[in-house]
């Protein structure tokens, strides 16, 4: 596990940096106010400094305990991440079916009754809860449309 959070560190570490760096190739302000280049310059810069903290801990972490370990310790491991793979997939492919809204409710739902073994009550309310806050976000906040068939939304 350790060997994944550093490699995953450092991979945070890289994205930033480019986003950092093709931030910069965007006008930072205009006339009126922030250019394009603006808001990547500074979310990159941010993610640059927590990412380069994630690292620098990831390492001092990994120093003292110095144990090896198997990215994955069991078969569950591996059973789960296949199975979370496969309905990320379902998911995407049944938005354009039952829209987006549907689809994330009942990934939400699965994921947390099948993979982190909460009861029926607690996922289905986590589910829509989460698909409540992400339509209000989306529509009321953000003002984007969201991806829908027609079934709910």
């Amino acid at each position: 596990m350790r060997n994944a959070e550093i490699i995953f560190s450092l991979f945070l570490l890289a994205v930033s940096t480019v986003m950092f760096i093709i931030g910069l190739t965007y006008p930072y302000d205009t006339d009126f106010g922030p250019g394009p280049g603006f808001a990547p310059v500074w979310v990159s810069g941010l993610m640059i400094i927590c990412t380069s903290a994630l690292c620098i801990s990831t390492f001092i972490k990994y120093r003292k305990e110095n144990k090896k370990e198997d990215f994955f310790s069991s078969k569950i491991g591996v059973k789960n991440l296949l199975f979370f793979l496969g309905l990320l997939i379902l998911t995407i492919l049944l938005i354009d079916l039952i829209g987006m809204l549907v689809a994330l409710g009942i990934f939400c739902m699965v994921v947390f009754r099948f993979i982190d073994k909460y009861s029926w009550k607690q996922s289905i309310l986590v589910s829509l809860g989460t698909t409540i806050v992400i339509f209000l976000l989306f529509k009321y906040w953000l003002k984007i449309p969201i991806p829908s068939s027609g079934i709910i939304f």
